[in-house]
């Protein structure tokens, strides 16, 4: 009887070991699932920043052409001294601030950060060219005719 009793107790408490055994292995699936998702999640993050700063970085780039060919323009507006003054201490202010953000850009991902105007083409297309305008028959731009 004895015999019986103790074959009882170790056959339950190796039930409850595999019991325990599965619950276990469950877990660290569990967890090995958790710990993929995670590393996706955090790869799915640098790739939505790198894109985010990758936009940033080409928004930047033209702001600061922007920003350059309006003081350039200030510089050359002679008639307009008195407020010359403000408007390009704050353009020059934001240059400044728009540099320290292009280093960030090249220190972080080596981007090339130096300074290039717009291409020759890039300025014709833009640029305003009345050769190209149609004329009317009478060699005038209007379209309305003019009878006298």
């Amino acid at each position: 009887k004895q015999i019986q009793q103790k074959t009882a107790q170790r056959d339950k408490a190796m039930q409850q070991l595999n019991e325990y055994k599965e619950k276990s292995e469950q877990l660290k699936r569990k967890l090995h699932d958790e710990q993929s998702q995670e590393v996706r999640i955090k790869q799915e993050l640098d790739d939505i920043q790198s894109k985010i700063h990758q936009q940033r970085f080409e928004l930047v780039m033209d702001h600061r052409v922007s920003i350059k060919h309006s003081l350039a323009a200030l510089e050359g507006d002679d008639d307009a001294e008195h407020g010359r003054d403000v408007e390009h201490v704050v353009l020059e202010l934001e240059l400044k601030q728009i540099e320290s953000e292009l280093q960030f850009f090249h220190q972080t991902y080596g981007w090339n950060v130096d300074y290039k105007e717009p291409s020759k083409a890039v300025n014709e297309q833009q640029s305003f060219d009345v050769e190209k305008l149609p004329l009317d028959g009478d060699g005038d731009c209007d379209d309305d005719d003019d009878d006298g």
